[in-house]
């Protein structure tokens, strides 16, 4: 299945992404950079083909200075968040600016989070697009059907996206920033690593200690859950302070999701969600359907900060336009979220 992906990922890209350049409006452009954080499985670009798919270029045509980092394809949250960390300034210094606005997918929304604690005074924004915010319910079902970290079958079933994330981040080239490209990580990557640090166990750890932003009630646990809505008043706080030794620094938190959990029902992300997540999904949660999911983990999840929307007609992976600007067949256009997203950073002077 993950080479199925990643193939699809390569081809798809040869056959319908063509090379643009679009250079910036300058006369409409934000205070700062945004810096694009990937979530797990991810790549800046590879062979041309980008993570980030058309969405980069339409950020520049609406002003926006952009950089894309490449974090560690499968890994545990505070690795991935000391590599965005070093990014973050290596990008700021290119970039002379003095902060940066964050937006980040899924697991990489945790990287951003943690950086947010290490270098307050560096970031601007953050904004978590389908962020894993409550963990990845399907990977604490897999690790429950396959115990042991050294379990000969576990070891068997890890091999594959181990040793194709490990190639992934040898064969990722420089995306089309021009200016920046992240070192390549170390080709240790690890299925199981990245699983244990997904759950919602481990998250729920993770969220105790950087809890900024996070909603006030636990959305899995409203209504006996029956339902994993959670009141607009009870949101997370869309203005956080965070202090280090220069004192206090104001940070911005926005985040939205969508709560569909396939596309086509033919596309490779789509037959993933539905045969594998779905199955293991029930092993961790007694009652998947009481919830809105959006193919990989569960739709209040995404809140963080000011919650834009979480009803977008959207799967985990179709929020990054994956693949190939699919998500077109659900009327939905990817890219126009993020431009509507620049003017909302702009309105607010980041």
């Amino acid at each position: 299945m993950f080479k199925r992906i990643i193939l699809s990922i390569l081809f798809s890209g040869f056959l319908l992404q063509g090379i643009s350049t679009a250079s910036a409006n300058t006369s409409k452009s934000l205070k700062y950079p945004i810096i694009l954080v990937c979530g797990a499985f991810c790549f800046d670009s590879v062979l041309g083909y980008d993570y980030w798919y058309g969405i980069r270029s339409r950020l520049i045509k609406e002003g926006a200075d952009v950089y894309v980092v490449n974090l560690s394809s499968l890994s545990d949250n505070f690795t991935r968040g000391e590599e965005l960390v070093d990014d973050i300034q290596k990008v700021l210094a290119i970039a002379d600016a003095p902060k940066a606005n964050l937006i980040a997918h899924s697991q990489g929304a945790l990287a951003s989070r943690y950086a947010a604690y290490i270098i307050p005074g560096q970031i601007a924004s953050i904004t978590s697009v389908h962020g894993l915010n409550k963990g990845l319910h399907y990977a604490s079902g897999l690790l429950a059907a396959v115990p042991g970290e050294n379990d000969v079958l576990e070891n068997i079933l890890s091999f594959f996206p181990n040793w194709a994330f490990n190639f992934l981040e040898i064969i990722s080239t420089p995306s089309r920033d021009g200016e920046f490209n992240s070192e390549t990580r170390p080709l240790n990557q690890s299925f199981v690593t990245m699983g244990h640090a997904t759950t919602p166990e481990a998250v729920a750890e993770f969220n105790q200690q950087y809890p900024a932003g996070l909603p006030k009630q636990d959305c899995m646990a409203i209504n006996n859950g029956t339902t994993g809505e959670v009141a607009a008043n009870h949101y997370g706080d869309h203005l956080v302070t965070l202090y280090d030794d220069n004192g206090p620094h104001t940070i911005r938190f926005y985040s939205w999701g969508g709560n569909e959990e396939t596309t086509t029902n033919t596309e490779l992300f789509d037959l993933f969600s539905r045969y594998f997540v779905k199955y293991f999904v029930q092993w961790s949660v007694a009652d998947p359907d009481n919830y809105e999911w959006d193919g990989f983990m569960p739709t209040c999840g995404h809140a963080l900060g000011k919650v834009i929307r979480l009803d977008y007609t959207a799967t985990h992976f179709d929020a990054i336009n994956q693949i190939a600007g699919i998500p077109w067949f659900n009327g939905v256009s990817i890219p126009a979220i993020y431009a509507s997203h620049v003017s909302r950073l702009r309105a607010d002077n980041l």
